[in-house]
């Protein structure tokens, strides 16, 4: 979401002061980060946290961090569209 509003702020035109890139295509590493923090580091933990305090069952546990790390690569596929790869 956040790459898609700068994208559409700053545009994504290449230009000669960053190299023939444009912005979008600079701060794609940045929003991929980002994307693992949130998804990887406070996510996943949070709901690990809080199922063991609840005691759920661990087939909850596996497919609750099956869903997250599903979401975490189709955030970055989906980032990763909309920047150019040379």
């Amino acid at each position: 979401m956040m790459l898609f509003l700068f994208g559409s702020v700053y545009g994504n035109e290449p230009t000669p002061l960053l190299g023939g890139y444009g912005t979008v295509d600079l701060s794609m590493p940045a929003h991929t980060a980002m994307i693992i923090a949130t998804g990887g580091l406070m996510s996943i933990t949070i709901t690990m946290a809080a199922f063991c305090w609840t005691g759920a069952a661990w087939s909850q546990h596996t497919a609750d961090v099956l869903v997250l790390a599903a979401m975490l690569v189709v955030g970055i596929l989906i980032s990763a569209k909309t920047c150019r790869w040379e």
